[in-house]
Formats: structure tokens, sequence, C-alpha cells
């Protein structure tokens, strides 16, 4: 139900010709096959820290596992604004 409430929001703002920046905290990692990668990749957003860290094993987000659960997304006309994270 969120991923279909949230991909009507995506559409407006791609409607609109809008740039967007996505904190989440999710209960899913972005692991090959996820529902939550394939979401974001259907939608062109990037994992801002896999952008700028290719080859870095991201951090675990969650103190009871080795899991990520904190992401930021981007449009990618955005990537050549990133700095650090």
């Amino acid at each position: 139900m969120f991923l279909k409430d949230f991909q009507k929001f995506i559409d407006k703002c791609y409607a609109n010709n809008e740039e967007l920046i996505i904190g989440i905290d999710t209960n899913d990692t972005d692991d090959k096959g996820t529902d939550l990668k394939e979401f974001f990749m259907d939608n062109d957003l990037v994992n801002a820290f896999q952008h700028l860290h290719p080859y870095v094993t991201p951090p675990n987000t969650y103190q009871r596992s080795n899991n990520r659960l904190d992401y930021i997304f981007i449009t990618p006309a955005l990537t050549p604004a990133l700095k650090a994270i």
C-alpha cells in the first residue's frame, strides 16, 4: 500500500519536472531482488551512498543486525551536486 501511494507522489513530482531527495528509514534492505530495490530502480532513483562510494560496503544502520535500513535516494540530475555522504 505504501509503495503504491509513494508511486503516485513520485509520478506527480516527475510530471512537474521536480528533482527528488528521499531520505527513508525502511524495514527492508535494498538488496538485489527486494521490493525496495526494484521500486527505486523502476523510478530511476540513485542510492546516494553507493553513487559516491561504489566499492565500499555501506555501514549497517540497524544495531541488532548487519542490515542497512536507512537510505538517501536522489534523482540522477542531482548526482553532480553530491560531495559527501
